[in-house]
C-alpha cells in the first residue's frame, strides 16, 4: 500500500493537558491521568520479558522477541500437525464492562501477521486464564482463524457458549507474510464492533483517503467496524491477553505479533 503521510504540524500544549475534571486531584498537573482508563498492552519494542508472560510450548516451538520495524515476537510451532504455541498474561487481569461497569467502554487492538494464512489455527484477544485455548475458551471475546479457511470470526463467549461472527471477506484480505490489524470495541450499549484492515492505527487523513478496511458494515464502502455482535450477554469472568497459533499441518507455521492491548474506561 502506499505509505500516508503523517500530518504535517504538531498541536502545541506547552500547558499540557488533562483528562481529570476541574475538581480531579490531577487536575492542573498537564499530563493525562495514567489510572483514566485501565491498560494492558506490549508493542514489543524491547526484549521480551517472559515474566510478563505465560508461554506454553507444546511440543519442540517457541516464543522468542526478534528483529522487526516497531518490535515483533514470532511464535514458531514445531513442524508437528496440532502443535501450539500460546502467549498469555499470567494472571487474568481485566474484566468486561457490566454491572456497576455497565456503559463502559473497552477496546482490544493487535497487528499479526501469519506465514500461511490457510494452514494454521489464531486466537488473538482477551480469554479466560489456561494455556489450551485451542482445547476451547470457556469465557472471553476473541478473533480466531481457522486451519482450512482464510477467514476470520469474532467470538464471544460466556461459560462455553459462544455467540460467533462471520467477518464478511469483504472487508480485508488475509495474505501470507502480511500483516493484518484486528481490533473490537464494547460500546456503550453493549454491542460488541469488529475492526479489521492493514492500516487500523497511525495517523490518517479525516478524510478516510488511503484507509484500507472499507467493510460491509452497514453497506459498502465504509471506513470503520465491519461487523457488530449486538449486545450480547458477556462473561463475568477475568480475563488476560492472550495469543495463540496451531499448526494446521505437518509444517512449521508462525506468527508474527508487533503488538497487542486492550483499553477499558474506570
Amino acid at each position: 500500500m502506499t505509505a500516508v503521510p503523517n500530518t504535517p504540524r504538531p498541536q502545541r500544549l506547552p500547558g499540557g493537558y488533562t483528562t481529570d475534571p476541574p475538581f480531579g486531584p490531577m487536575s492542573e498537573i498537564g499530563v493525562p491521568n495514567p489510572f483514566f482508563y485501565q491498560s494492558d498492552y506490549n508493542d514489543f519494542t524491547g526484549y521480551l520479558d517472559t515474566g510478563e508472560w505465560t508461554i506454553t510450548s507444546l511440543s519442540s516451538g517457541g516464543v522468542a522477541a526478534a528483529a522487526g520495524d516497531g518490535g515483533v515476537v514470532v511464535f514458531t510451532t514445531a513442524a508437528t500437525l496440532n502443535d501450539t504455541e500460546v502467549m498469555q498474561r499470567p494472571f487474568a487481569n481485566m474484566t468486561l464492562p457490566q454491572g456497576t461497569l455497565l456503559g463502559k467502554k473497552l477496546a482490544f487492538i493487535t497487528r499479526i501477521r501469519m506465514s500461511d494464512v490457510t494452514l494454521s489455527d489464531v486466537i488473538v484477544g482477551l480469554c479466560n486464564a489456561g494455556t489450551t485455548p485451542f482445547a476451547g475458551v470457556t469465557d472471553g471475546i476473541y478473533f480466531e482463524k481457522v486451519a482450512g479457511a482464510k477467514t476470520l470470526n469474532l467470538v464471544s463467549v460466556i461459560g462455553s457458549t459462544a455467540t460467533t461472527l462471520a467477518i464478511n471477506t469483504a472487508a480485508y484480505s488475509l495474505v501470507n507474510a502480511t500483516n493484518i490489524d484486528l481490533g473490537f470495541t464494547i460500546t456503550r450499549k453493549g454491542d460488541i464492533l469488529a475492526y479489521a484492515g492493514s492500516q487500523l492505527v497511525g495517523w490518517i487523513p479525516q478524510s478516510g483517503t488511503g484507509a484500507l478496511n472499507a467493510g460491509n458494515y452497514p453497506a459498502l464502502p465504509v471506513v470503520g467496524p465491519v461487523g457488530r455482535i449486538t449486545a450480547p450477554t458477556l462473561t463475568t469472568a477475568n480475563l488476560a491477553l492472550t495469543a495463540a497459533i496451531k499448526a494446521g499441518a505437518a509444517a512449521a507455521k508462525t506468527l508474527t505479533l508487533d503488538f497487542i492491548g486492550a483499553f477499558k474506561e474506570r
